[in-house]
């Protein structure tokens, strides 16, 4: 009796292991986890260089194909001088940063792949909107591709500006 009446009470007194978090959940905490960093850098001093809260070109933000692309488009413009490929801020789909705003939204999500809409504000109203797709690797979520209304992939137009190119 002595012994069940310990087991009640440490059952009682363990508490419940908590549910992981959807997978539509943890992909929208991996996206708002690159641009709350930014956005609070942009509200502290928007003349500031942001340069190190903006989200990276690598592997800990996007898959390893298009971390390589991107890095690859970098690479030859630094050794060329001239402009890459990719001439904007890919993850707020502009050349100015200046009262960037965002919402996201993960509407599609299974356990390996989602799909999150990122609503973009530049001090108005939300305007414009960014699809990422996203792939659960073993390190978490990664952005796989990039899309808005004037590029449907930013990892096909990468794969066909830079074929050849060394």
């Amino acid at each position: 009796m002595k012994r069940a009446m310990m087991s009640v009470m440490l059952l009682l007194a363990t508490p419940a292991l908590a549910a992981p978090a959807s997978p539509a959940s943890s992909a929208k905490t991996f996206v708002e986890g690159l641009y709350k960093p930014w956005v609070a850098s942009l509200k502290r001093n928007a003349a500031a260089d942001r340069t190190g809260y903006m989200p990276k070109d690598d592997e800990s933000v996007y898959v390893p194909e298009l971390a390589a692309l991107l890095n690859k488009d970098q690479r030859i413009s630094n050794r060329t001088g001239d402009v890459g490929v990719i001439d904007w801020v890919i993850l707020c789909s502009c050349q100015d940063d200046g009262g960037l705003g965002y919402r996201v939204t993960v509407p599609v999500a299974t356990a390996t792949t989602a799909v999150a809409k990122v609503a973009l504000s530049f001090g108005g109203k939300y305007d414009r909107t960014l699809t990422l797709k996203l792939v659960k690797r073993p390190q978490g979520w990664r952005i796989a591709d990039v899309s808005d209304a004037e590029t449907p992939s930013l990892l096909a137009m990468l794969r066909k500006e830079l074929r050849g190119k060394k």
